[in-house]
């Protein structure tokens, strides 16, 4: 059983289906993965590495990771330490590291 809600800046919708029934849910299967299910450090930095631009944008893009929208993503940015208009490609490893713990440690 999964919760998710849309918004992208838009009316959301909210949709009460059956797994069967998920492929007729719109751009649900375009969602990335949600940030608390349990995919590896290196994972996540390969969903952020395929996009670029300022970090804030990169994370809260629901193609890349769900749950984070725009007040976690400030909010893990400055736990992290990491301007939101800093670019996502001028990130070291060791950054993305921290984002990604900050990230899973203030949404739980």
């Amino acid at each position: 059983m999964e919760l998710r809600y849309r918004y992208d800046r838009q009316m959301g919708g909210d949709y009460y289906v059956t797994e069967a029934l998920l492929s007729g849910v719109p751009r649900f299967s375009e969602q990335g993965t949600d940030v608390l299910d349990g995919f590896s450090s290196e994972e996540f930095q390969d969903r952020l590495r395929r996009f670029h631009g300022e970090i804030k944008g990169v994370l809260t893009r629901a193609r890349v990771i769900v749950e984070i929208g725009n007040t976690y993503a400030d909010e893990v940015l400055f736990a992290a330490k990491i301007y939101p208009s800093r670019k996502r490609m001028a990130l070291s490893r060791a950054e993305l590291r921290v984002l990604d713990e900050n990230s899973r440690e203030l949404i739980e």
